[in-house]
């Protein structure tokens, strides 16, 4: 499948469009551009910002680690992992991936003038047997999940054991037993791990405290299927189903929450800020509570994870999507990139256009009216998107040029009154199909079937 992606811009409060004096289009080329020939399994960034790193396996199954600034190789010669691994997250100058049988632990260290350790790997630890008695794989033994943890790596089994690894060595730090688990989705916050899976007719959620030595897991079973999305807040795990949403404590009983009538979730993302120190939060010192933000067919819908309390946002004509589009064939992370959050900003693409609101108040700070935003982001002061202009039918041709908008942002959180005031639009040139796109601070990264480009943002 060829690749489809081109340019929305945003644009400031008051609401201006940024097609207003954005009819020209500036060459932009790349910073730098890496190639790998035997093509690219999967990128991922170590870490948000500009100090990030990009951790990119090819289709070999061997890790690369590149240098955001120039794009060069960091490690001495690429690392052989197993087939199918994948990555398991960071904690602290250390990044970890794991495959059906084994964890690695890499050396990625911090960015720019950070590193003083060479990066590579730190250790590799054996977490299912390697060798059993044939039979169908899908029953043998295997590494399920995997997530970094403050001090390692937490691991789960398909036997159900789970264990969390050491940072520095991969000892085993501790131990424990659940029943067996095929596949789960596991979330780790702070010093709280979630695991959810699903057994019979039945989801089980697991709660594992990361403090002190061989935690105690607290497990609640819900009489659900297993739910479309989760994902997990100071409050607990919060899990969503096409109708209604439910808060799991981890040491109380699950509250549920219906949608509102009709409602149908398309797309979801939870806004849950860190803890903050006292004084930093809602008035009278209390922490405010995460909100899920579910998009409906015509409305956003900001719920209290907590009460269930929710506003309705009505979407605006250029965060609407035409019934046609609904059906379009569209990239495997459609659905995530429907709602994204970077710090207060809410992005909402729609199918002629994006709006970017407050989403603490659900006020629209800007809009754009360009056709099929992909994905967007803001950055000192401005905001930047990419979307896709021609439409795009099952089975059908992908746009070969990509576009980056740009629009001043004023009025929102986060904003540089000093920016130069202006839209602006630059051709990024030919592509091959896109496979993510990364904004780590001031640089855009796209990665493509082969090859990694990465421009700095105008």
């Amino acid at each position: 499948m060829l690749c489809r992606v081109l340019v929305f811009l945003l644009c400031a409060a008051p609401i201006r469009h940024a097609e207003d004096g954005a009819d020209e289009t500036t060459r932009l080329d790349p910073r730098w551009t890496c190639c790998l020939p035997a093509g690219i399994e999967w990128c991922a960034a170590t870490g948000g910002g500009a100090d990030s790193r990009l951790l990119v396996c090819d289709k070999q199954a061997r890790l690369h680690l590149l240098d955001l600034e120039a794009g060069a190789e960091l490690f001495a010669e690429p690392v052989d992992v197993q087939p199918g691994t994948r990555f398991a997250g960071r904690s602290a100058d250390v990044a970890y991936c794991f495959g059906r049988s084994e964890v690695v632990a890499l050396r990625v260290g911090p960015g720019g003038d950070g590193l003083t350790v060479q990066p590579g790997v730190l250790w590799r630890a054996a977490a299912a047997p390697a060798a059993e008695t044939p039979g169908d794989p899908e029953f043998l033994t295997r590494l399920v999940a995997a997530g970094a943890t403050p001090a390692g790596v937490l691991v789960v089994r398909s036997d159900g054991r789970i264990a969390e690894l050491n940072r520095d060595d991969g000892a085993v730090r501790w131990r424990q037993r659940l029943p067996p688990i095929s596949a789960c989705a596991l979330h780790v916050r702070g010093a709280t791990a979630a695991l959810l899976w699903q057994r019979g007719g039945q989801c089980i959620v697991a709660f594992v405290k990361l403090q002190g030595g061989a935690p105690a897991v607290r497990r609640t079973a819900l009489e659900r299927s297993r739910p479309i999305w989760s994902g997990l807040a100071d409050e607990g795990l919060v899990a969503l189903w096409p109708d209604s949403f439910a808060l799991v404590p981890p040491d109380g009983e699950p509250t549920f929450h219906d949608l509102p009538g009709g409602a149908e979730a398309r797309a979801v993302a939870l806004h849950a800020p860190a803890a903050q120190s006292p004084g930093d939060g809602a008035p009278g010192g209390r922490q405010p509570a995460a909100r899920l933000l579910v998009r409906t067919a015509d409305a956003l819908l900001a719920c209290d994870v907590t009460t269930g309390a929710r506003r309705s946002w009505a979407l605006c004509g250029d965060e609407l999507e035409q019934a046609q589009d609904r059906q379009a064939a569209r990239p495997a992370d459609w659905a995530r990139r429907l709602l994204g959050i970077a710090g207060d900003l809410l992005f909402v693409p729609g199918a002629r256009g994006v709006g970017v609101r407050d989403v603490r108040t659900g006020d629209t700070l800007c809009s754009l009216r360009l056709d099929r935003p992909i994905d967007a982001a803001g950055h000192a002061g401005f905001a930047y998107a990419l979307c896709a202009p021609t439409a795009v039918a099952a089975g059908g041709e992908y746009p070969r040029t990509l576009v980056l908008g740009r629009q001043r942002m004023g009025g929102v959180p986060g904003s540089v009154d000093s920016v130069p005031a202006g839209a602006g639009r630059f051709e990024l040139g030919q592509v091959e199909p896109v496979r993510e796109v990364y904004w780590l601070g001031g640089t855009l990264v796209i990665v493509e079937e082969r090859r990694l480009r990465a421009y700095t943002l105008p």
